[in-house]
């Protein structure tokens, strides 16, 4: 019995209905010039946006630190977007330090552009045909994507492989064959290796398919279960390298419980460096009773210890201090710093709290440095946030249990990193989930203002009819 009454629709009747939408292949001509257009006018350069990607290229030179060796292992990342960059810092001679970093922006561009064509297939799966059309305008279109791709970070790589594990476990799921399920696992696996936010995430697909079939719970879940043997297999010659080298079995595990250690400091978001260590070997000494003397002797229980009384002692405070944090991520638009040019000195959300309080004039705003695209990016944001809140409410409301895949890894995602580290880098990947949520928003507000144009035509034109003797 399958899981689902509807009728199949394999990956050849996905690829004929493409092969027809002239629509579709059009957004996709300009997603690609877009974004190879930026990288060519903007980013035929060296610069590095975050900070760990010089670790990111390190390893990539020296791929050798992904296995076990007596230098310095690699082993606060996950191997998959290192193993990405080598070719590009292998292949190019050592003094031609430009190309193998644009080399690497027109892959990641591609890839970008992939994840647009599968969040293309999600929404139509999920929400219809016009919506999905509305999705892939807004997904091919959106700045924050484009710039994104010109700095060498997991995030492009991650949301790409991430989108397709969930077309495939939607497709699994419509199908109810075993490969399928099998497949989608080591699509999530490969995920996990790159950014390990996803690693619990098949407990929220359980709840997903229990309760969406409540006739075949016992094969569903068999079906969970097969999916999340494929993704430890795939995450396995890793875990066990990690396991030699380090005694950890998770990936970035020790990372994880330093953030959310970080999170029951009241002040825990002004740390870092120097302040950062001296105020973990205080705490963890005061709660363990140990006398550590340095950060490297702090292990994942002395961190999980400390985090717990700290929270226990003001747990009102915590919760509090963890939903303002949230809140804020999402309220400041991820691409902001990934503007070509150079970084103003004062922030822009600081100069508009100034102008808003009359602290500064309103000319300081309007020639503040790249004001188009920061504008651009703010209306984006909020559109899609407010918009894609309204649209998750309306799906659910319509769709029940059949978009909780979506629904289920906006929640996971932010829950887990309200826990950890929060900010709008991090939450990034949520938002093609917002994004398709917020085109049904606006195809169900555009139903509803067309609606209200047309009853105010129609109502007056009957009203004359009823009565021709007042005419």
């Amino acid at each position: 019995m399958n899981f689902s009454t509807k009728p199949r629709k394999g990956l050849r009747a996905i690829r004929q209905a493409l092969n027809r939408d002239q629509f579709f292949w059009l957004l996709i001509a300009v997603a690609i010039l877009l974004r190879i257009g930026v990288i060519f006018t903007f980013n035929v350069n060296r610069h590095l946006y975050f900070s760990d990607t010089l670790y990111y290229i390190r390893v990539a030179q020296e791929p050798n630190r992904l296995v076990i060796n007596d230098g310095a292992p690699a082993t606060s990342i996950g191997p998959i977007y290192p193993l990405f960059l080598t070719p590009f810092f292998q292949l190019f001679p050592a003094d031609m330090r430009v190309a193998p970093v644009v080399a690497a922006r027109l892959s990641q561009a591609m890839f970008d552009v992939l994840a647009i064509i599968t969040i293309y297939l999600i929404a139509r799966q999920q929400v219809g045909q016009y919506v999905a059309r509305i999705a892939l305008v807004m997904q091919a279109l959106d700045l924050r994507y484009v710039l994104q791709i010109s700095a060498l970070g997991t995030e492009t790589l991650f949301i790409t492989l991430f989108v397709i594990f969930m077309l495939a476990y939607l497709i699994a799921i419509e199908q109810d064959k075993l490969h399928r399920f099998i497949g989608s696992g080591a699509l999530l696996g490969l995920a996990v290796l790159t950014r390990p936010i996803p690693l619990l995430f098949p407990a929220v697909l359980a709840i997903h398919i229990w309760f969406s079939y409540p006739e075949n719970r016992r094969r569903a879940i068999a079906r969970i279960v097969v999916m999340t043997l494929a993704m430890g297999l795939i995450m396995s010659p890793w875990v066990i390298r990690l396991w030699v080298a380090t005694g950890t079995l998770l990936p970035v595990s020790n990372t994880g419980l330093a953030h959310f250690w970080l999170t029951s400091q009241p002040r825990g978001d002004e740390f870092g460096g120097a302040s950062w260590d001296r105020a973990a070997i205080q705490d963890v000494n005061q709660s363990t009773g140990q006398q550590v003397n340095g950060v490297a002797e702090i292990s994942q229980q002395d961190y999980l210890i400390a985090a717990f009384r700290n929270i226990l002692a003001t747990p009102s405070e915590w919760i509090q201090r963890v939903a303002i944090r949230l809140l804020s991520a999402f309220k400041q638009p991820y691409g902001t710093l990934l503007i070509p040019g150079d970084t103003p000195k004062v922030s822009f959300n600081q100069v508009l709290k100034d102008v808003r309080s009359g602290r500064a004039p309103i000319g300081e705003l309007l020639s503040y440095p790249s004001l188009g695209w920061r504008t651009i990016i703010y209306f984006w944001h909020y559109y899609t946030l407010i918009l894609g809140s309204l649209g998750l409410v309306l799906a659910i409301q319509s769709s029940g249990w059949k978009v909780f895949p979506l629904v289920g890894w906006i929640v996971y995602n932010s829950v887990l990193l309200a826990f950890l580290a929060v900010e709008p880098r991090y939450l990034f990947p949520v938002m093609f989930a917002f994004t398709i949520f917020a085109a049904y928003g606006t195809m169900r507000l555009w139903n509803l203002i067309r609606f209200a144009v047309n009853r105010s035509w129609t109502v007056p034109r009957k009203r004359a009819d009823a009565h021709p003797a007042r005419q």
